[in-house]
């Protein structure tokens, strides 16, 4: 599974969860168009960092949520990086210093015990 099918799987996964019933509803909770919701949800596209952060806003979710694969989530004890490494360096330098500073403080606010606000 790839980033952008990872990305679309758990945002209508988290849409769902929400009671989003439609890509113009996102669009207006979010603020991005609703073009660039469904060129993501049909994985024509990929989302900046930016966008990324807008829709977990949106979706009251942290933003990586919208890329851990779902078994990372169902099974906490599975311990393979790999595919959200390759997500992560598939990312432009400029997006990689973002994510990093975004968990960084995360890990530092809770002290590294963070528990996800929404269940995927």
């Amino acid at each position: 599974m790839d980033c952008r099918e990872i990305l679309a799987t758990n945002l209508r996964s988290l849409m769902n969860e929400s009671g989003i019933t439609s890509q113009a509803k996102l669009a207006t909770i979010t603020g991005i168009s609703q073009t660039q919701i469904g060129n993501i949800l049909n994985q024509k596209k990929s989302a900046s960092v930016i966008t990324l952060e807008k829709l977990a806003k949106g979706l009251n979710c942290e933003p990586y949520l919208l890329l851990v694969p779902i078994k990372y989530l169902q099974n906490p004890g599975y311990i393979d990086f790999t595919p959200l490494m390759h997500c992560y360096l598939s990312l432009s330098e400029t997006d990689q210093k973002a994510v990093w500073e975004m968990t960084h403080q995360l890990y530092e606010v809770t002290k590294g015990l963070y528990v996800p606000r929404i269940k995927i």
